[in-house]
């Protein structure tokens, strides 16, 4: 597990965004401090040496969106 970077913000159509330290590659599966998916990379954004990565959300019963802003994310 790699730490990915930090949730800035939550999209119109239901995506997180979150402020990476690297570039991961697409479809890299999106995990919580507790090894629960989030979901997956869709699409990165901006530089290349701190991207945004846009993460299209796994829908899992009981998980909240909101819950996860400002929080840490990691790479699996």
């Amino acid at each position: 597990m790699k730490s990915l970077g930090r949730v800035t913000t939550i999209t119109s159509s239901g995506r997180l965004v979150a402020r990476a330290n690297w570039a991961p590659e697409l479809g890299t599966r999106v995990v919580d401090r507790e090894f629960r998916v989030i979901g997956t990379v869709a699409a990165l954004l901006g530089p290349v040496d701190h991207p945004y990565v846009s993460i299209q959300p796994a829908r899992v019963p009981g998980q909240t969106l909101l819950k996860l802003m400002g929080k840490d994310v990691y790479a699996k």
